[in-house]
Parts: structure tokens; sequence; C-alpha cells
């Protein structure tokens, strides 16, 4: 029989995965795996106020969580921000869903692969004066 991958005393020990466990390093952190905030990399609109906004990108991906408000009346193509470096633009129109607040809705929130722009589309206020937007996803940008 060959030779086993792990040791002597892990191969015959009564819990391996507790004995590999046991004896690893995972003492990792974001900053081990490249995570980066990039949230400075947006610009958002004037129309619109941001009660919070995060970016990370890892490994060739952007992760956006935000949400935003508006009092004015939402229209579809709405920029709600924009990518400030074209080298965070996606590879492609990436498309991610969009969740509403007292009724507001939205089909969906488009990123732009040619100009980084972070537009809705088909935004629907139920008539409360401001119109919220929460968006939480993914691209590829490289």
């Amino acid at each position: 029989m060959p030779k086993p991958v792990l040791s002597d005393s892990l191969f015959n020990a009564s819990d391996v995965a507790t004995a590999v466990l046991d004896n690893a390093d995972l003492s990792v952190t974001n900053q081990d795996f490249g995570v980066v905030d990039r949230s400075d990399k947006f610009t958002h609109s004037s129309s619109y106020s941001f009660n919070f906004f995060q970016a990370y990108s890892f490994n060739g991906f952007m992760f956006i969580s935000f949400q935003c408000v508006t009092t004015s009346s939402p229209t579809s193509g709405d920029a709600v921000s924009n990518i400030n470096d074209s080298t965070f633009y996606p590879i492609a129109e990436t498309v991610l869903p969009g969740i509403g607040y007292e009724g507001d809705s939205l089909n969906y929130l488009k990123i732009i692969a040619s100009t980084g722009a972070l537009e809705i589309y088909s935004p629907l206020p139920q008539g409360i004066v401001n119109f919220y937007i929460t968006i939480n996803g993914f691209y590829r940008f490289t």
C-alpha cells in the first residue's frame, strides 16, 4: 500500500480531520487574500444620498453593497453612482437585483461596462416622499 501524504501520527489518528486542523495554521486575514476597500473608486450622484456604501475587490471581482435614497422622482437609466477608475469597470454589462423599502421597488441595477455607470431600471416609487434602493452584488473586472 502506498505511503499516505499525511504523517503517520495524523494518518493513524482516530479523528483525522481534527488532527489535521489542530496542526493547521488558520491565522489568515483579509490582507492575506488581497481584499481591498475600493469604496473611493465610486463617485455618487448628487441626486442620491447614501446611507452606506461599501466596495471591496478580491481576485478580479468587485463586491458592492449600498443603500441610497432620493426625494426626486427616479426614472429608468438614472445613474446613482459611477466608477471613477476604468481599471475597475466590469468586463461585461452586469445586472444586479435591487431591493426597495416601504413598497418602493426597482427591476434591476445595471453596471455599464463602457462607462462604469451604475444605473437603475424600472423604479417604482410608492408615493412616499423618499425612494430607497438597496443593492448587494458583485461583478468581474479583470
